[in-house]
């Protein structure tokens, strides 16, 4: 993938360096859940979404000029999946290509990558290891999602921003490292550490400068949890370093408490609340801010509903540096006998701090219908909306509609060894 950036060498080689970190571990999660594998059972699944449809899509980055009128587009979304279950241990993987043309004079062609690898089990008693790593490179991800229908989880601080009104293609990349020791049955301690990655493709003819920088943030935390009946409390630390490509880094600190309970009919109930405190390194310059997280989640196998509202304080959106943020989301995704419906609703409120004079404003929306045709194949029509404002660099409104043929199994060979 570094061919596809064109950034100095020094740079380069040190975002090769990361990069290479990243492979290994995927690599040793790979290696770990094969050696240990006895009596494991095996399922490679494919799903592939070919669609066409119309879109006003911005044809270039002259911000003043309109957007184009409506004209087609087509594209394709195949998708392969893996998982292998043990008696100690799952592993799970998948691989996404999207290719998406549009039959327009500017020639809107862009094609998007996104692979996931994940590995949990029990090492002893006590123990519990989880380790995973996910891969996306894109210039729009919000399509990408909604395509394959996919909602990203309301509780993973990524990157909530992207440069698409400019057609840049970002690279994201998010590995994590995790362990859980239970202490007598009814509490635990949970170990975590994160490292994200955001880099953008350097083309000097977008003007692109400290607005887009290429970044990184190391985290690690530590949290107790105790079970009281059904319901649980847990309180936990956590500690981030962000570094930002000839920008000043960050240090930050956030504890929070949590609560989380079953309510009716699988519905579970999530909120937490804390503080943070986020200094420039160099500088000095600091603030304190307030993180919130009130969730409602219900999932039944492929069955899954989840109304979200959070607050994040000293952290990187992808835009700038650091940044406070609100989101706010509804999604449902239901694979039922006579039809399936898939939305997602998600929107964000995001304003610099400690010298990011970058603020964005985003809303986007997308809603598919289908009616299955046999146990596999699906007929599917659907709308989405994106728009982003308060910038005048990067506000675009797009809107599409599309119609698709979808195939999916996700047991498409299955074996045991």
């Amino acid at each position: 993938m570094s061919s596809l950036f064109h950034s100095p060498k020094a740079n380069r080689r040190k975002w090769f360096r990361v990069s290479r970190v990243q492979l290994l571990m995927a690599i040793g999660v790979f290696s770990i859940a094969t050696a240990s594998a006895q009596d494991r059972k095996f399922a490679i699944g494919t799903s592939i979404d070919v669609m066409g449809g119309s879109t006003n899509r911005l044809n270039s980055i002259n911000l003043g000029s309109p957007t184009t009128p409506y004209f087609l587009y087509y594209g394709a979304y195949p998708t392969v999946t893996l998982a292998a279950a043990g008696r100690r241990s799952v592993l799970k993987g998948s691989y996404s290509f999207g290719i998406n043309r549009t039959e327009s004079e500017s020639k809107l062609h862009s094609n998007s990558h996104s692979a996931n690898l994940g590995w949990n089990g029990t090492v002893s008693r006590n123990w519990k290891i989880n380790l995973s790593d996910n891969y996306t490179l894109t210039d729009d991800s919000g399509t990408f999602n909604a395509f394959r229908a996919v909602t990203p989880e309301f509780d993973n601080l990524g990157f909530v921003f992207d440069p698409v009104a400019r057609r840049i293609v970002s690279e994201t990349n998010v590995a994590r490292v995790g362990a859980d020791y239970t202490v007598g049955g009814k509490s635990s301690l949970s170990f975590v550490g994160t490292h994200h990655l955001r880099r953008y493709r350097d083309d000097s003819s977008l003007g692109q400068g400290t607005d887009l920088a290429d970044q990184q943030r190391f985290s690690g935390g530590l949290s107790y949890r105790r079970l009281l009946g059904k319901d649980s409390w847990n309180v936990g630390y956590t500690g981030s370093y962000f570094k930002f490509n000839e920008l000043e880094n960050v240090i930050s600190h956030s504890a929070e408490v949590g609560y989380s309970a079953p309510l009716w009919r699988d519905f579970k109930f999530n909120l937490s609340v804390g503080a943070s405190q986020t200094q420039n390194e160099t500088s000095r310059d600091s603030y304190i801010g307030y993180n919130t997280s009130v969730g409602l989640q219900k999932t039944v196998e492929a069955n899954t509903l989840a109304v979200y509202y959070t607050q994040t304080s000293g952290t990187s959106s992808g835009l700038g540096t650091i940044s406070d943020t609100q989101r706010v989301g509804f999604s449902i995704n239901r694979q039922a006998r006579n039809v399936n419906i898939f939305l997602d609703i998600a929107a964000y409120d995001m304003r610099g701090r400690l010298g990011n004079g970058f603020n964005v404003r985003s809303l986007q929306g997308s809603v598919t219908l289908g009616i299955p045709v046999s146990r596999s194949l699906a007929v599917q029509g659907g709308l989405q909306y994106q728009r982003q404002d308060r910038s005048s660099v990067y506000q675009f409104d797009q809107k599409r509609v599309f119609v698709s043929l979808r195939y999916s199994n996700p047991a498409l060979f299955t074996f045991v060894r």
